[in-house]
């Protein structure tokens, strides 16, 4: 993340810090009289950056998923529309997955649950919640199946959707920008059993997207470019993806104390903080902002 840099590593934190609570470019280039391609570097940087911790530690498969949900946001960028899918643990709150196309299409949705499917552990009862987006029950069954040779012999082994995978939809009606009908039905699954998992996972008692949807409003408010009607929005793909990355790389909560241990390089700081992060749901304090920035060269081999 550093290597090359000439400028303080302070200001860098505390420049990367700013981006990633939703303060505007020309803002901090104008505060810290830096220049505006000095700014998007570091911000590319930190993208780049939080993505391999990203990569080495949640997309491990060792994590019991149970509840999931995922969603997309429409994204008005400058001579473009973007698409940003997001997914979510439900009990633990955390952030599995990301992506941004140019087009909300299939790949997108095989690109956001394959993700995922990085992330989970195998074969494990698992309910996925979405919108009524017609690409997602297809990509999800696509993402988690396994291999299963049914027949002894030469031949190629077939691709079993997880037998405890169940897929719910929930398809909300408007009018005059008002909820008016709530539709909730399964699109792959069991519907009592969905229920224990949703029991399981502290998500409701019925299906829904209440948690992915407060994440999408998390993401609007923490990326300036993603602020309805602003005046600095992105104009390059790569600039909302590295936003993506490093405005919930460090506010990724852990699912147990151990992930916090590898996610702080296993510093006698990490074991301090144990007690706490062992028993909150909270996302991650920005002072351990410093600490994943600097994560990761000498255990995980990236820069």
């Amino acid at each position: 993340m550093f290597e090359g840099l000439r400028k303080p590593t302070e200001i860098i934190v505390i420049v990367v810090t700013l981006l990633s609570y939703g303060c505007p470019v020309q803002a901090i280039v104008h505060a810290f009289d830096l220049d505006e391609r000095t700014v998007a570097s570091w911000r590319d940087r930190a993208g780049a950056h939080c993505e391999q911790v990203h990569h080495a530690l949640i997309e491990t498969g060792t994590l019991d998923l149970v509840h999931v949900q995922a969603d997309e946001i429409r994204v008005k960028g400058r001579n473009m529309i973007a698409w940003m899918g997001l997914a979510m643990m439900v009990s633990t709150r955390l952030w599995l997955a990301g992506t941004v196309s140019l087009t909300r299409d299939k790949g997108l949705a095989d690109t956001l649950m394959q993700q995922v499917r990085r992330a989970a552990l195998s074969l494990r009862p698992l309910l996925v919640l979405t919108d009524g987006w017609a690409a997602y029950p297809g990509s999800i069954r696509r993402a988690f199946r396994e291999k299963v040779k049914k027949q002894a012999g030469v031949g190629r082994a077939s691709l079993v959707v997880w037998s405890q995978l169940h897929i719910g939809t929930v398809i909300k009606r408007t009018e005059k920008k008002r909820v008016v009908e709530i539709t909730r039905q399964m699109a792959h699954g069991l519907l009592n059993q969905a229920e224990e998992l949703l029991q399981r996972s502290g998500g409701g008692t019925v299906l829904n997207t209440a948690f992915i949807e407060r994440l999408n409003g998390t993401m609007r408010e923490r990326l300036a470019s993603l602020t309805r009607k602003c005046r600095h929005s992105a104009c390059r793909l790569q600039a909302l993806h590295a936003g993506m990355l490093y405005t919930f790389g460090p506010s990724t909560p852990p699912e147990v104390g151990h992930l916090v241990s590898l996610f702080l390089g296993g510093t006698q700081r990490a074991h301090a903080l144990l007690p706490f992060l062992q028993g909150t749901k909270a996302m991650l304090r920005p002072c351990l902002f410093f600490d994943l920035l600097h994560i990761g060269r000498e255990r995980h081999g990236f820069r």
